[in-house]
């Protein structure tokens, strides 16, 4: 927790890029830009690089296109109290833009390029409050989406299987089902924005996280990612954004 402890004192009103000066208020939350060379934000990025670079290999066994990218923007707390939110947006910019990120070496590589954010990490820090779920409305899951690869765990009845190794692999499943029930919401969502909103709801839940890719492999934006941070209800949730740079050139 040293991170969160150095930081709340530098938590401003959080900025939103394009936001129509015309419309309802978009975010109200709070936060703040760690400074990339303290341990525990370096160490943090490090292990991002690292899932990035494992999904990036030519050898990854995920089906999809491998990803570009070349680095990561400062990482962002951010701090929801109660009654914040923030509107449905996108992480992706309608416009490149220029990295002015200084320094040199890995940290200077792309000086004075044109990037886009490719993809998202959204990590929960802090769980102590009521609502405040990440909700994407256009990722329609269901309950076999789910519980695929789970060997049928679903809503029914559980099956007796004779065996130690049956009743093991078994309890694994529905370990794995309870897991997944405790952190994704897909029905009953009462503090949608806006409230007829459909999809998929993603809950606070200390020590997890999300990640997902904004742009399709042709550099466009995709709107299929847009998501929002919905209202916390009560007490206060805190979590971290890690956004993943890709070079557009200069």
């Amino acid at each position: 927790m040293l991170t969160l402890n150095c930081s709340y004192s530098l938590f401003v009103p959080s900025q939103v890029f394009t936001q129509d000066s015309k419309s309802p208020q978009h975010r109200t939350s709070s936060s703040c830009s760690l400074p990339p060379n303290e341990l525990l934000p370096s160490v943090v990025a490090a292990r991002a690089i690292s899932f990035l670079d494992s999904i990036s290999a030519k050898s990854s066994s995920i089906a999809s296109p491998t990803l570009s990218y070349y680095g990561l923007e400062p990482l962002q707390l951010v701090k929801y109290a109660a009654s914040q939110y923030y509107r449905h947006h996108v992480d992706w910019f309608d416009d490149l833009i220029r990295d002015d990120v200084p320094g040199k070496g890995a940290r200077g590589k792309g000086r004075g390029r044109l990037y886009n954010r490719v993809a998202s990490f959204f990590l929960y820090l802090e769980d102590d409050c009521v609502g405040g779920g990440t909700e994407f409305p256009d990722l329609i899951l269901d309950n076999s989406t789910i519980f695929a690869g789970l060997g049928g765990v679903g809503e029914g009845s559980v099956v007796e299987h004779s065996g130690s190794v049956e009743r093991d692999e078994q309890s694994d499943r529905w370990g794995k089902l309870g897991f997944w029930k405790d952190r994704v919401e897909i029905e009953d969502r009462k503090d949608t924005i806006p409230q007829q909103a459909q999809g998929t709801t993603f809950k606070p839940r200390k020590g997890s996280g999300i990640f997902w890719v904004n742009l399709h492999e042709s550099g466009f934006g995709d709107q299929r990612v847009r998501h929002a941070g919905l209202p916390v209800r009560e007490g206060e949730k805190v979590g971290m954004n890690i956004w993943v740079k890709r070079d557009f050139g200069w």
